[in-house]
């Protein structure tokens, strides 16, 4: 963590977390319902795109506990589900959108449509 101006440690408050938890499970549910993905996956494609990966975290550590704990919400909140498979060897939690999910996030998409909307006639 760095410093700020006025020598107190810079730390991310509780709106930007709670906004970035938010349009992380957008961001992963939307990747979901375009294909089922294992967990590492996801997690790769993101660090892989730089605008999203400094969004989401400062570290591929943190990416990544971001990640995996979003991925562990949405399944019990029932938008999605885990399914492990052995591939190569090795055993990989592939993640498939429910009716829920998907019900969810064209809902979702709509509501965050209007709040831009909103937000940029606040900030104008």
């Amino acid at each position: 963590m760095g410093e700020n101006v006025h020598g107190h440690l810079h730390h991310e408050d509780f709106m930007t977390k709670d906004v970035k938890r938010v349009i992380l499970k957008f961001r992963l549910l939307h990747e979901i319902s375009m294909k089922p993905s294992y967990s590492y996956e996801l997690f790769d494609g993101m660090c892989n795109q730089a605008a999203a990966s400094k969004f989401f975290g400062r570290t591929r550590s943190e990416i990544k506990n971001n990640i995996y704990n979003t991925i562990a919400a949405l399944e019990k909140s029932g938008y999605i589900e885990t399914v492990s498979k052995i591939e190569g060897g090795k055993l990989k939690n592939y993640c498939y959108i429910t009716p829920l999910g998907k019900k969810t996030l064209k809902r979702s998409k709509t509501f965050f449509l209007r709040s831009i909307r909103e937000l940029s006639r606040m900030v104008s």
